[in-house]
């Protein structure tokens, strides 16, 4: 739980220096001191880096609403990209879609489907094409701390199969 960093452009690039960052907050909506019966989330996210300069995006939930601020402004939604920067681009086309284009690669964020959940899913696609190294969890870093549950809940986990849903996370480092 806390803040976990999900992409970093270039991988070798130190904190504040990088060209793009995405940060996601993951909490545990459940309430549950049990750590097996925790239900982790995407509650927002943060889009910084040199790219942006000045004008982070954030993106968050509020009563079942995704809100997206540019440079702490809302934004609305438009069949028209914002550019930011020289090639940078956001497109917010409904209120709980958004994608973030740069070159052939992008970041695409939206608001799970179910009406009883209020959290974020996260899509990046060909980011092979910007011709560097990524970090972050959805990079190249190794995400083998977050990826299984701890081993006291592993058993529990065969024993008792259980339909919980989570926030979804997925990236392709090829051009497609």
């Amino acid at each position: 739980m806390g803040k976990m960093e999900f992409l970093r452009v270039p991988d070798e690039s130190v904190l504040g220096k990088a060209n793009f960052t995405v940060t996601a907050s993951i909490e545990d909506v459940s309430g549950s001191a049990d750590e097996c019966e925790r239900a982790l989330y995407i509650t927002s996210v943060l889009f910084g880096g040199v790219w942006l300069g000045d004008r982070r995006v954030e993106v968050s939930m509020d009563h079942g609403q995704m809100v997206v601020l540019l440079a702490g402004v809302p934004i609305k939604p438009s069949r028209q990209p914002i550019l930011i920067g020289s090639e940078l681009q956001l497109h917010l086309p409904r209120e709980d879609q958004l994608q973030l284009r740069f070159g052939e690669a992008s970041v695409d964020v939206s608001r799970d489907i179910q009406r009883a959940h209020f959290f974020l899913n996260m899509r990046a696609a060909s980011l092979g094409s910007l011709g560097c190294k990524i970090g972050g969890l959805l990079g190249e870093d190794s995400h083998d701390d977050v990826s299984k549950p701890p081993s006291q809940c592993h058993l529990l986990l065969l024993a008792t199969p259980r339909a919980a849903s989570r926030s979804v996370a997925s990236a392709s480092l090829g051009p497609n």
